[in-house]
């Protein structure tokens, strides 16, 4: 997935970066050795603790399967919406395999959060067991 180039916004928290996104992001969505991704099985161990979860897909994916409290922030919409990205220690992102995860987790980092990518994203979750929840809210 190649993300528009230079999309920006800022946000009134002192010490965060405008968000931006570079051309040429890709990502095949497998796991890999990138350092801002995490497996489904750190997710699971994360998740069960309590993390802060935001999902980057489209409306009617979110609507369709989602992990339960995941706040929905569609990648297209993340630089117009970053006043609404949960303040958080570290932020788990996730989509549907890994792809726009990880560009969103890329950019959330470059621009002053900690966050992380699940790879295998929602799909994987549910193959595996994970619980989710449909319609248009978190839980």
């Amino acid at each position: 997935m190649v993300l528009p180039a230079a999309q920006s916004l800022s946000r009134p928290t002192a010490g965060r970066a405008r968000l931006r996104w570079g051309s040429g992001t890709r990502h095949t969505g497998g796991v890999t050795d990138h350092p801002l991704e995490v497996d489904l099985d750190t997710f699971a161990a994360a998740y069960r603790a309590g993390v802060t979860v935001v999902d980057v897909r489209n409306p009617n994916e979110y609507q369709a399967a989602h992990v339960p409290n995941a706040v929905l922030i569609p990648l297209p919409e993340l630089a117009a919406r970053q006043a609404e990205i949960p303040e958080a220690d570290l932020l788990y992102v996730i989509c549907a395999v890994g792809g726009r995860s990880l560009s969103a987790a890329q950019a959330l980092v470059d621009a002053g959060y900690q966050a992380v990518s699940v790879a295998g994203g929602t799909n994987g979750w549910i193959e595996r067991g994970g619980q989710v929840v449909s319609g248009d809210q978190p839980a």
